[in-house]
């Protein structure tokens, strides 16, 4: 089966494709938390910005700030204060999925596709006959397609990059330290560290190339 590159519960992947379809981000929520689509009135992302500290993250939030039949509803990822009776939580295990999902509900088809992890899944999720979902899917895949999500996704590869060049440094001057039969440890991870960076720098080249190829294209068309 072919593995999705990215799931539906990757960061950032979910902050843009819903922060560039609200309304379907609306319709999810009124469908997880069982809230009539009628009852839900001033929808609104509290940030939807995506400035670049946020990508060096180990995760992006998505607050959400809502009405329903005339209360204030605030959504978040994360709060840091205690919990009260005006207070719910709601959660959703994955993993306990039943196989078999009926496809007449519509929350349990939403929630699957947080849990596809390939293709074949996600053509499973396409066949219901809920028009919403098989819109979702087709934003996942214009968002996978674009060069903004591709930046984003080199930005964070970076990152990540960064880190563990930071972690090995670190590692590196305690072997030193300790014993220099361990060197070998630390060429391999160097090692490792430097064929990923030339595969960034590979992405980058082959993102250029395709610039200009849009770039010859749009100028053809202009004429």
């Amino acid at each position: 089966m072919a593995k999705l590159k990215h799931t539906f519960k990757n960061d950032i992947l979910f902050k843009l494709l819903f922060t560039k379809n609200p309304h379907l981000l609306e319709r999810f929520v009124s469908r997880l938390l069982n809230i009539p689509p009628e009852s839900i009135q001033d929808f609104k992302i509290v940030n939807p910005e995506m400035p670049p500290d946020i990508v060096y993250n180990k995760l992006c939030r998505l607050d959400i700030l809502m009405e329903v039949d005339g209360q204030k509803v605030n959504l978040e990822v994360t709060r840091n204060v205690s919990l009260t009776d005006r207070m719910v939580i709601h959660f959703f295990e994955l993993e306990k999925l039943p196989k078999e999902i009926n496809k007449d509900d519509i929350s349990l088809l939403w929630l699957r596709l947080f849990k596809a992890d390939t293709e074949e899944e996600l053509q499973m999720s396409s066949e219901s006959k809920y028009a919403e979902v098989n819109e979702v899917i087709t934003a996942y895949r214009n968002l996978m397609a674009s060069e903004e999500f591709r930046e984003y996704e080199r930005i964070r590869e970076k990152a990540e990059l960064d880190e563990r060049q930071r972690t090995n440094n670190a590692v590196r001057r305690g072997i030193e330290k300790a014993d220099k039969k361990w060197q070998s440890v630390v060429a391999e991870k160097d090692a490792e560290i430097s064929d990923q960076a030339a595969e960034i720098a590979k992405k980058e080249a082959e993102n250029a190339s395709m610039a200009d190829e849009i770039a010859k294209l749009k100028k053809k068309l202009a004429k």
